[in-house]
């Protein structure tokens, strides 16, 4: 999915549940993220320690990011994730560009 001309909203995590928020806004081909839920488990999820959104989508779309934006206080967990994908974007793009000279 290509943004076009419209804005396009896309929730990856719950939107409104608490510690699961992950929203997408999408215009003329770019993204960008707002938030990254993680929340930990309750009994209802036998060894299961956190819970966190699929982000198959954006990390599939991670030339197009454009920014990322936390809110509500950013855990060491969410602003580890963003470096390593930072990284691996800055990796896969400099592959990229070599490959083509």
């Amino acid at each position: 999915m290509t943004p076009g001309k419209e804005l396009l909203f896309v929730a990856l995590g719950g939107s409104g549940e608490i510690g699961m928020n992950v929203n997408l806004y999408g215009c003329q081909g770019k993204w960008l993220m707002v938030d990254m839920g993680v929340t930990f488990a309750d009994p209802a999820y036998p060894g299961v320690e956190i819970i966190l959104p699929d982000l198959q989508f954006i990390e599939e779309q991670r030339d197009n990011l454009v920014g990322i934006v936390l809110t509500r206080g950013a855990t060491a967990g969410k602003r580890n994730w963003c470096l390593n994908f930072r990284r691996r974007r800055s990796r896969g793009s400099q592959a990229s560009r070599h490959d083509q000279h």
